[in-house]
């Protein structure tokens, strides 16, 4: 993938949300890690769900989704608030 120099790249995996910029020139590849940002002040999930199913995830499941609401939230609020110049999103298996 291609990105644009001062591009930001988001990488989460469901527990962990790590920041990165691209500095230098266009072509290189060279990725520097950011401070992780304080998500704590956005919204939650609402844990409602219960049991396991198709319908109904597990445990791990409303976890991950708890986690993946509020980082959802503070990167649209960072993007809206022109925190970056460009974002690309990589979401990973924990």
């Amino acid at each position: 993938m291609l990105l644009a120099v001062g591009a930001t790249v988001a990488v989460i995996d469901g527990e962990k949300l790590r920041l990165f910029r691209k500095p230098g020139q266009p072509g290189e590849s060279k990725l520097v890690a950011l401070e992780e940002p304080d998500i704590s002040g956005e919204k939650k999930g609402s844990g409602a769900r219960h049991g396991s199913s198709a319908a109904n995830p597990g445990e791990s499941r409303l976890e991950e989704d708890s986690f993946v609401a509020p980082v959802a939230a503070w990167l649209n609020t960072q993007a809206l608030g022109k925190g970056f110049e460009s974002l690309a999103v990589e979401v990973a298996k924990a």
